[in-house]
């Protein structure tokens, strides 16, 4: 089983023994700091109006939309060339997913292209593989667009909406 790109497999400098553990703590003491600030009892009133079927469903949808997305940047990887198990795919799609949040306009996502580097990817192939995988998700969100015109205000504007689709396409 191949990690790396075409087999070859760069590597991080080593950190000191101590820096994983004392980022794990920081981490767990911010996240303790930030359970302190939250008004609990208004927490609690406003979970008491949460429609839990609803959220359930809403919960199922988001998770198996995340699912589908690692299994296409998992694909998207092996049609690049690198063979790498799916736990890489997860962890690389994660790695981005991350950047993209904390950052404007989810320009962190792009943070995948140097993960993927350190893995032995070229810089261009592993920017190609984000890039098309951006696409795909452009196109979903505009397929869902085109469908929800039809959902909403009927039949007409589904039809517009495919007709729009069609003329943008290549």
């Amino acid at each position: 089983m191949k990690l790396g790109y075409h087999g070859r497999i760069a590597r991080l400098p080593s950190l000191p023994g101590y820096v994983d553990p004392l980022l794990k703590g920081i981490g767990l003491l911010l996240f303790l700091w930030l359970l302190s600030q939250i008004a609990r009892a208004q927490l609690a009133g406003e979970l008491s109006r949460v429609d839990l079927p609803l959220f359930a469903l809403a919960f199922a949808v988001y998770m198996a939309s995340y699912a589908v997305k690692v299994v296409r940047w998992h694909l998207l990887l092996r049609a690049a060339g690198l063979h790498a198990r799916p736990g890489y795919a997860w962890e690389t799609y994660n790695v981005g997913t991350f950047l993209g949040m904390i950052t404007p306009g989810k320009v962190g996502e792009f943070g995948r292209v140097g993960y993927l580097r350190t893995h032995g990817m070229s810089g261009s192939t592993a920017l190609a593989v984000v890039l098309v995988d951006r696409v795909f998700d452009v196109l979903a969100i505009a397929l869902l667009a085109i469908v929800s015109m039809g959902v909403l205000f009927g039949v007409w504007w589904f039809a517009a909406g495919c007709l729009a689709a069609i003329a943008a396409a290549p």
